[in-house]
């Protein structure tokens, strides 16, 4: 699990604390962020595809490296949890810093998965969905316009009714 997951005891580094929360500057945020992209650098996904038969048999093995997730940061890397992340920026101190690097995270994390769909390492549908980009289409069917429909007599009956005279109808038709 090790290759999947890198440096698992981090999730539960808090847990033996009794109580004690670990605390970050903005500073050190920045550099467990570094280590966090590190480490899926240092760890891609393998996909090993085996060939049989045909004419070259054998096996094939891809690596593709895992996008930085804000999500997997926080939660597994810092051992912290979303409703902290979610107020980091509340700190009376160094709240704009934290705002600050927040955004950039998050900004990177969704470069890595926006680009990682485009040129095909991800599922373009998945990232989407995951990115909030899904494109939402409402097709309504409405009845027909009732003008559109109209049948010549209707058409004479209405230009009569507004008091205009049709343009290029001569009177006696």
């Amino acid at each position: 699990m090790k290759n999947i997951y890198p440096d698992m005891k981090r999730l539960f580094e808090e847990t033996g604390n009794r109580g004690r929360k670990l605390s970050y500057t903005p500073r050190q945020i920045i550099e467990e962020f570094g280590e966090y992209v590190k480490s899926l650098e240092e760890s891609p996904i393998e996909l090993v595809t085996e060939y049989k038969g045909g004419k070259n048999p054998g096996t094939k093995t891809e690596r593709f490296s895992r996008p930085p997730k804000v999500t997997d940061f926080v939660v597994r890397w810092l051992g912290k949890s979303m409703s902290w992340w979610a107020n980091i920026e509340q700190s009376k101190r160094n709240g704009n810093e934290f705002l600050n690097i927040k955004d950039k995270i998050t900004q990177y994390c969704y470069d890595c998965k926006m680009d990682g769909a485009i040129v095909g390492i991800y599922n373009a549908n998945i990232i989407a969905r995951d990115l909030g980009l899904q494109e939402k289409v409402a097709v309504e069917k409405r009845p027909p316009d009732p003008i559109e429909n109209m049948t010549l007599e209707e058409v004479n009956a209405e230009i009569e009714r507004l008091g205009m005279k049709p343009k290029g109808i001569d009177e006696t038709d």
